[in-house]
């Protein structure tokens, strides 16, 4: 799904969701979560994508952290000279 479509599913249930929210008569509340619950499906697989991103940007962050300790630690030796 590219960009444009995920953000046509998201905006579909918004508006589904609004409507349900209104107050539709039976028939039409019953088609509207049939609806929503198809709409929420397709973004799940993006929902998984965005916690391993998540992830992934998490331990970066950690190996960027510990990165610039060692360099600094570094830094602080070549400072201080031999021993």
């Amino acid at each position: 799904m590219t960009g444009i479509q995920g953000f046509v599913t998201r905006e579909n249930i918004k508006h589904l969701h609004h409507e349900l929210e209104g107050g539709a008569d039976p028939i039409r509340r019953a088609t509207l979560l049939k609806l929503f619950g198809r709409g929420r499906r397709s973004l799940r697989p993006y929902g998984e994508q965005l916690g391993k991103l998540d992830r992934h940007i998490s331990r970066s962050a950690e190996i960027i952290t510990r990165q610039v300790k060692l360099t600094d630690d570094l830094k602080d030796l070549l400072r201080s000279g031999p021993s």
